[in-house]
């Protein structure tokens, strides 16, 4: 944990240092970009990522996922709850929308602040998803015998330590009901030094008293998944028993609505033993505006990605909708 610790202490945080560094790069970036550090969500790049994206020369596609942009304070359209957290909250850390399976909000911290996010005003407005009374939250999945599937969620789960992450896991070993663990994670992509011996035989060690173990990753680009660390990292866990690699991508405007290189993405995925899970529509966020994109615009581009990868390569192309308990995949 030392390393990726270090990488977070010394994390890109002001806008300015940040376009001063890369200003000697032909790429384009554009003139909108915020330069203060008063905003609600602030930036955050952690060193060594910042590094790949400025060694590795990332494409502006790339870069728009985590550059402030001063479109996110120029209307009012959008949610502060898009997915409506709030309204599915049923005890401390957990959001039971869907009928078997419940998030369990591990903590609120990221290792990289994605401008797209569906959580970002949650996060910075200290909205009440993340208290905590864990024998509360016990008694609550214990009491709900069909949840079959605790998912981590936050925040990234993987912010937080070994010994957290397994002292929660022999907790849930013991509701004999639940059967499968999941995480959500950007942490391999992002700092995959977070992902050390320890934590793989912290999920190796653990995956036997489960059903299964899932971990998720969300990437949105190939280019997150070309370097030799990521790709050594996620080779480790795929070795891991009984634990499967799935991945959720959101369609977004200016960074991957694009046919080829959601191909491109989804073949590489594949190539590294990832089945590709999700392909979300993106959420009405406010202050993310700027990446959203029409269901029917969204349809047509997935169309096109169908012609261009086998079936089995696919992810479902699906939606949240606040109102309901459910995903609903988009028609195509």
């Amino acid at each position: 944990m030392e390393d990726f610790l270090k990488d977070l202490k010394h994390s890109i945080r002001d806008p300015s240092s940040i376009l001063n560094q890369i200003n000697n790069q032909s790429i384009g970036f554009p003139e909108q970009l915020i330069t203060t550090k008063n905003h609600s969500f602030p930036l955050l790049v952690p060193h060594s990522f910042f590094q790949r994206l400025d060694r590795d020369k990332a494409p502006l596609e790339v870069w728009n996922q985590y550059l402030i942009h001063e479109k996110e304070f120029k209307h009012d359209k959008g949610m502060i709850d898009p997915i409506n957290d709030e309204g599915f909250l049923a005890a401390p850390q957990i959001i039971h929308r869907y009928h078997n399976r419940v998030l369990f909000l591990l903590n609120s911290n990221c290792p990289i602040h994605c401008r797209y996010c569906f959580r970002k005003n949650e996060f910075s407005q200290k909205k009440s998803l993340f208290g905590k009374n864990f024998s509360q939250s016990l008694d609550y999945l214990y009491e709900h015998t069909e949840i079959e599937e605790l998912i981590f969620t936050g925040g990234d789960p993987l912010m937080v330590d070994n010994a957290t992450i397994e002292n929660y896991l022999n907790e849930f070993q013991k509701i004999p009901h639940l059967k499968y663990i999941r995480f959500h994670t950007r942490v391999p992509v992002i700092t995959p030094s977070r992902i050390n011996n320890d934590f793989i035989n912290l999920i190796s060690n653990n995956s036997n008293k489960f059903h299964k173990i899932i971990i998720c990753l969300h990437v949105n680009h190939a280019w997150e998944l070309k370097n030799s660390l990521v790709e050594e990292t996620i080779k480790k866990l795929t070795q891991i028993n009984n634990c499967e690699l799935l991945s959720q991508s959101v369609l977004l405007k200016n960074v991957n609505n694009d046919p080829l290189v959601l191909a491109e993405l989804f073949r590489t995925l594949s190539d590294l033993r990832i089945n590709p899970y999700y392909l979300h529509h993106p959420d009405q966020v406010k202050g993310a505006m700027h990446f959203y994109l029409s269901e029917q615009i969204g349809n047509e581009i997935f169309q096109s990605v169908r012609q261009l990868v086998p079936g089995w390569m696919l992810p479902r192309y699906i939606k949240d909708n606040p109102k309901i308990s459910s995903k609903e995949q988009l028609q195509y």
